[in-house]
């Protein structure tokens, strides 16, 4: 079984080098013409490129080589450590795109919600929003007041662009601890660690700071880490808390809630494990729906924001605006499938199918190796993408949209390398990760200020 996981990954790395001689050579093509939505090349290749790379690597080695000596740190230190040293070596990669983050935090063409949380309050962004919206640049009306109402938020630590935007670049990252948790709870701590640090570079991620969908799956993950935690524990405090978690994802990005294809597998771990049993899972499930009741009730009383009406509403525009940006669905439901392999890395995208291979290949009856969580993982990964790209309400630009299942598709590259247990091979899904980061940051123009 390592032998096929090491041919494997070896195999996932070559898709990703072949994918980055496709970016370094401009032939490579990110969107759909005839779906009339393309990413466009800005920049040559340059040397500078080449020594972000080579200097934004060698500290990643030199973090993970420190990380596995025993007692380093503490696992606590170890986290706190890479969080601290993903900002320098993110700050190195978006060095490279084509603007700054000043520039993009301020163009309402690229992220209107600084503009949006500038003029109003998140009072007047939920009671008034059908009206208000009709002020907001586009992009701000396309969207749920969540975003928005963060960025006024953060708006009260600072009111520099170039410091929001780096805030931004912070709560994104903090999404990725709640990755952590819910691989400790999964798999192992070394799992942990590698999605971990993996979440801190998926492609989607690094290619879009610091616009606000890089902050999607730190919402999205608060659930589904409360989800596991309650499937694990089944501790009732954790199925109140999924409530209003669930209720936080609707009101920043609805699309979110595709995790619940994930989940539903992640609920069959909890009964093959007798973690979680009929009666605890109805009643306890009962009062995560009541605590989202009542956070919808307390939102509705309060500012008169009907959670359920504005997402029709605007997943009426986004409908209307396929058509009229006649964008069709044939050519999008395959092309979108390409288009998120550059989002969450080749390489992770073969070492899905390779944690599938490695859990079903494991000793035990046909149930017992359906029921491990690497398994269940991947399938519940697959399972998502497929639902959310046949739903066909995102036709192109998913390379944005979808950075939050990007970010959950690192987790069985993370378990695979943890399984081989050779630092060389995390290392070399690091590489060829890094190397789509910089190459796509700094050639394609992904975010266009405007």
């Amino acid at each position: 079984m390592r032998v096929l996981l090491w041919i494997l990954l070896l195999a996932g790395a070559a898709l990703s080098l072949y994918l980055s001689y496709g970016l370094a050579t401009h032939t490579l093509m990110v969107g759909s013409r005839d779906g009339r939505w393309v990413y466009g090349y800005m920049q040559p290749l340059s040397i500078r490129i080449g020594i972000v790379y080579v200097v934004a690597l060698a500290l990643m080695l030199f973090l993970l080589r420190a990380s596995n000596r025993p007692g380093w740190a503490g696992e606590l230190g170890v986290v706190a450590v890479w969080f601290a040293a993903a900002l320098v070596i993110q700050a190195l990669v978006c060095w490279l795109a084509p603007f700054g983050f000043e520039k993009i935090f301020l163009s309402d063409g690229a992220n209107s919600f600084n503009s949006v949380a500038s003029r109003f309050t998140p009072a007047t962004m939920l009671g008034d929003f059908e009206r208000a919206r009709t002020f907001w640049p586009p992009h701000g009306q396309s969207n749920m007041p969540g975003k928005a109402i963060l960025v006024y938020w953060l708006r009260q630590l600072s009111k520099d662009p170039l410091v929001l935007a780096w805030l931004v670049v912070v709560v994104s990252n903090i999404g990725g601890l709640f990755l952590y948790g819910i691989a400790r709870d999964l798999f192992d701590r070394e799992t942990a660690l590698y999605a971990f640090v993996l979440y801190l570079v998926t492609p989607g991620k690094m290619f879009f700071f610091p616009l606000l969908n890089t902050a999607t799956p730190l919402v999205v993950f608060l659930a589904t880490w409360l989800f596991v935690r309650w499937q694990r524990t089944r501790n009732p405090i954790y199925a109140v808390l999924l409530g209003p978690a669930i209720y936080a994802i609707v009101l920043f990005e609805p699309l979110g809630l595709a995790v619940g294809g994930l989940l539903l597998f992640l609920m069959a771990w909890g009964f093959s494990r007798g973690m979680m049993r009929g009666r605890s899972f109805v009643w306890q499930g009962t009062l995560a729906v009541a605590a989202f009741g009542a956070t919808y009730a307390w939102m509705y009383s309060r500012f008169r924001f009907d959670l359920l009406a504005i997402v029709r509403l605007l997943a009426a525009d986004a409908q209307r605006f396929n058509v009229e940006a006649l964008r069709p669905y044939d050519v999008w439901v395959r092309q979108n499938l390409f288009d998120f392999v550059i989002a969450a890395g080749a390489c992770q995208a073969v070492l899905l199918m390779a944690a599938i291979v490695s859990g079903l290949g494991s000793g035990g009856s046909i149930r017992d190796r359906l029921s491990k969580p690497a398994v269940l993982v991947s399938l519940g990964l697959a399972f998502t993408l497929g639902a959310t790209d046949l739903i066909g309400i995102n036709r192109g630009e998913v390379v944005r949209l979808w950075i939050f299942l990007a970010c959950a598709w690192q987790l069985p590259a993370a378990y695979v390398a943890a399984q081989l247990n050779h630092r060389l091979a995390f290392a070399l899904v690091l590489a060829v990760t890094l190397l789509h980061d910089v190459l796509g940051t700094a050639m394609i123009g992904f975010i266009l200020p405007g």
